[in-house]
């Protein structure tokens, strides 16, 4: 049996460039201090033995703090495609910025654009029975050609 999925917009966020330079800039110069304000170089400068200095210098990450200040981000968005039995729940945000947040199995969560109830509909539409798919066709294919017709009519007249 064939996986039923649906496409929706997902929603994510990425730092602007200048946030990104930011960022760059103070990794690069970033030196590692103790709650003292020393840094490794000057414990050792000290003659201070290595089992003293603290262990958050002995790390070579540092996690960079901005303090108050936050870094800018700006929204992506892209297609994601959903696998319909992978989706357990999904909870709209009914903030300045609608959007949509779906819990898949396994605790990953997506953030969509389209509200609850669009993906509901799509839902219904993907899980429709083979009557209602031919039912449509052939509605769809009858309303073209009346259209058509009507078109033509119209152009005739003019």
């Amino acid at each position: 049996m064939k996986r039923k999925t649906i496409f929706l917009t997902g929603v994510g966020s990425v730092l602007t460039k200048e946030a990104e330079d930011k960022l760059f800039k103070e990794s690069e110069n970033a030196i590692p201090r103790c709650d003292s304000g020393l840094s490794r170089e000057q414990y050792q400068d000290l003659g201070i033995p290595e089992d003293k200095i603290p262990q958050s210098l002995k790390d070579k990450e540092r996690a960079l703090e901005f303090g108050e200040e936050e870094l800018e981000t700006e929204e992506v968005f892209s297609t994601v495609v959903l696998p319909i039995d992978q989706m357990k729940l999904w909870i709209q945000d009914d903030g300045e910025d609608t959007y949509t947040t779906i819990f898949l199995e396994g605790g990953i969560t997506v953030t969509v654009l389209e509200d609850a109830m669009e993906i509901d509909s799509y839902i219904d539409f993907v899980n429709r029975s083979w009557f209602e798919r031919v039912k449509d066709s052939v509605l769809f294919f009858f309303r073209q050609k009346f259209r058509n017709k009507k078109n033509d009519i119209i152009l005739e007249l003019e």
